[in-house]
C-alpha cells in the first residue's frame, strides 16, 4: 500500500490551517497541483486508508530545497519532463527516483530536483501509514506537507496511480504514445 506517515498535512478548504493525513475525510478538497494548468488547484479525497507500517518498504526522498520526506518505496510521486512543444508529466515510484533526472514540484509551483532517494530501514515514531487518493488523479496531485516545516511541501501523485507517462493536449491528460 503506497502512502506516507500520517503526520504529514494537507491544507483543507475551509480550514484555517494545515490537516494532518490521518485526519482527512472523503469528500473534503485538499489543495493539489493542477497538472492541466500548471497551477494550484483543489482536488477531491476519494478515499483515505490508515493501517500499520510494519510491512511496508520505506525509503527517505531529499530533494534539493532541503526537503526530506518519508514514503512508502511504492508511492507514485508527480514528476515533469520536457518535451518540444508540450509539457509531460510522468508518474514515477518513489524507488525509482533518480538524482538528475527527476524533480518535484513544491507549493511556489517551483521545479526541486530529487538529490538522493535511500532505503530506511526503519520507521521511528510512525504509528500508521496514511494513503490518499484523489478523485481525477491523473489531473490533481495532492500538496503534502510535512508535520515539523511549513516550508517544505511538495506535490505527490494520488496513492492509486500507476507509473505512466502523461501528455497535456488541452484542457485533457492523455497517455503519451512513444
Amino acid at each position: 500500500m503506497a502512502g506516507f506517515c500520517g503526520n504529514c498535512q494537507v491544507m483543507v478548504a475551509g480550514q484555517d490551517g494545515p490537516v494532518a493525513l490521518s485526519e482527512v475525510q472523503k469528500g473534503q478538497l485538499v489543495q493539489c497541483f493542477d497538472t492541466v494548468t500548471a497551477e494550484m488547484s483543489w482536488g477531491e479525497v476519494a478515499r483515505v486508508e490508515l493501517r500499520c507500517p510494519a510491512s511496508a518498504e520505506w525509503v527517505t526522498v531529499r530533494l534539493s530545497d532541503g526537503t526530506s520526506i518519508d514514503m512508502t518505496a511504492d508511492h507514485p510521486m508527480l514528476v515533469r519532463g520536457q518535451a518540444p512543444g508540450r509539457r509531460a508529466f510522468h508518474t514515477v515510484l518513489a524507488k525509482h527516483l533518480r538524482a538528475g533526472e527527476h524533480s518535484a514540484t513544491n507549493f511556489r509551483n517551483e521545479q526541486v530536483e530529487v538529490i538522493d532517494v535511500c532505503p530506511k530501514p526503519e520507521v521511528d515514531d510512525m504509528q500508521h501509514l496514511a494513503s490518499l487518493s484523489i478523485r481525477h488523479a491523473e489531473r490533481y496531485a495532492p500538496l503534502l506537507r510535512l508535520a515539523s516545516s511549513a516550508e517544505h511541501c511538495l506535490a505527490v501523485s494520488s496513492s492509486d496511480l500507476q507509473e505512466r507517462r502523461l501528455e497535456a493536449k488541452g484542457t485533457f491528460l492523455s497517455e503519451e504514445v512513444a
